[in-house]
């Protein structure tokens, strides 16, 4: 339109300006009249074009607003025929259902894999094993998933120094880490080993119920994390190619070699104009699909951004896969419910999970408790609650507290805050907390109820390497007591609270499927 603005006007100046030749009885006409309509229609023109590249600015601001909201908004959800029809059918075409549960010694002919090192804290890698389930799911590919690191973490590195990571970190069975260790001297250079005695390793469905993961995408541990592991256990060798960033193959092996935390981000459908975001570049799953290699091996695939979902069963795939993934070793679930029905039985109390003790959760723990404060005198109104609490004892008991809410007519809160803060009742940090809400409790009150057997709880022992599990159950049976609440208040951008919400969410709503 606006290349040929000019050739418009250009034809309007001639129309206007071109007469028949005059003749000697015709009368002529007012000098001073043409020129004022000669004018007045070039102005007319004039704002004609103006009003037309405004016509444009603003059609095209309004288009990139509309790519942006489609980006962003969430998908419709398809009816629940379509969602049935297309997950009960064999998507991976490789096994039925009943097979998915065999052993991991399963070898399909022609199989093709898909992996990546996980890294960071707990719940970050339960946001990478996430994507990778994904993945996996897209693009018909079993999932190699490495153990999860409970304990002192590692952060986010580039792929060599992650695989190095991993390598320094499997242990034996004694539980030592030190022939790994010796074997990388040379590699590792100045970086010191990792104390064995701070982490320990589990595979991710010795923690999480992974059933209905089963049913849909193959799984088999990583049981180490070498190069010489893969051509053992699943015949992948590498042909020697010299390691470098971004995507290369290297013989049965297709790498993806990110040189930041935001690599790539992964779009399941392809959307003109979509966004990359913090990411570097972009890939979408038809691409993932159309490569030959045996394993795609990803150095990271952290970030709830990563993987952004566009299509609806896709990303209803998604939902019932957040909703599967729950803690599930007995030892964690039976030492909840114990704390549960202290608490009252699930849905009597407020469950809070606040963060304090790391990073930027050590930096804003005033104002992250203050925020939760705020909301839980939300929730009180909101369920007509007085905001005075009956007389109660100096640090009354949860017995107490019972007692106190069935005289008073249910109109106390009770709560149980999930923590990673020491003492938080001796904290004056948490002093207006406890002064609001007295009745407020923690794990650690009902670690020393001897009224409770914690004996299961004290004797775990992880088999791979014997260490005690106590302390990595601790934060596992706090979140889950918490989600129990009939409402929860988390800490805002923290992945673990929203990990509580999840939990929540499917404890108070029937499962669908």
């Amino acid at each position: 339109m606006t290349a040929r603005l000019p050739l418009l006007f250009e034809f309007c100046s001639a129309a206007v300006t071109t007469r028949p030749p005059s003749s000697a009885h015709s009368p002529r006409p007012d000098g001073n009249l043409t020129t004022m309509l000669t004018v007045t229609v070039r102005v007319l023109i004039f704002l004609l074009v103006v009003a037309l590249a405004i016509f444009s600015f603003l059609s095209w601001r309004a288009w990139n607003e509309l790519q942006d909201a489609l980006e962003n908004a969430p998908p419709l959800l398809p009816t629940d025929d379509v969602v049935y029809s297309f997950l009960t059918t064999n998507y991976t075409g490789q096994f039925s259902g009943a097979e998915w549960k065999k052993s991991n010694a399963i070898v399909v002919q022609n199989e093709k894999f898909i992996t990546f090192y996980p890294h960071s804290g707990f719940h970050n890698q339960l946001i990478q094993v996430e994507n990778a389930i994904m993945l996996a799911w897209y693009t018909n590919r079993t999932l190699l998933l490495p153990r999860a690191l409970l304990g002192k973490p590692f952060p986010w590195s580039p792929m060599s120094q992650l695989r190095l990571e991993h390598l320094i970190h499997e242990k034996t069975p004694d539980g030592s880490n030190a022939a790994a260790c010796d074997a990388l001297r040379d590699e590792r250079g100045d970086q010191m080993c990792p104390n064995p005695a701070e982490y320990t390793l589990m595979p991710y469905d010795e923690l999480f119920s992974f059933d209905w993961v089963r049913e849909h995408v193959r799984i088999q541990l990583r049981e180490e994390m070498s190069e010489e592991w893969l051509e053992k256990a699943v015949g992948i060798k590498r042909a020697g190619v010299e390691g470098k960033g971004g995507s290369y193959v290297d013989g049965d092996i297709r790498y993806f070699n990110g040189t930041t935390r935001y690599d790539w981000r992964i779009f399941d459908t392809f959307v003109g104009g979509s966004s990359n975001g913090k990411y570097e570049a972009r890939l979408d799953v038809m691409q993932l699909r159309t490569f030959s290699e045996r394993l795609l091996h990803f150095s990271s695939l952290f970030g709830t951004g990563k993987m952004p979902v566009r299509d609806p069963v896709h990303f209803e795939f998604l939902r019932r896969l957040r909703r599967s993934l729950l803690y599930n070793h007995p030892v964690v679930l039976k030492s909840a419910q114990e704390v549960v029905q202290r608490m009252g039985g699930a849905g009597k109390f407020v469950g809070l999970h606040v963060r304090t003790s790391d990073g930027y959760f050590a930096r804003v723990q005033q104002q992250n408790i203050g925020t939760i404060l705020e909301n839980l005198h939300t929730v009180n109104a909101t369920a007509g609650l007085p905001s005075i609490p009956p007389v109660l004892p100096s640090n009354p008991t949860v017995s107490q507290c019972l007692q106190a809410a069935s005289e008073a007519g249910n109109n106390l809160t009770l709560v149980y805050m999930a923590t990673d803060a020491q003492y938080p009742r001796a904290n004056r940090i948490f002093a207006s907390l406890y002064n609001a809400y007295p009745c407020t409790f923690t794990l650690g009150d009902f670690l020393a109820d001897e009224g409770i057997n914690w004996k299961e709880l004290r004797a775990a022992r992880n088999p791979y390497d014997g260490v005690s599990l106590e302390r990595y159950f601790i934060p596992m049976i706090d979140a889950t007591a918490a989600a129990n609440g009939r409402v929860v208040i988390g800490s805002k951008g923290s992945t673990f609270s929203g990990f509580v919400y999840q939990m929540h969410d499917v404890f108070c709503r029937p499962r669908n499927g």
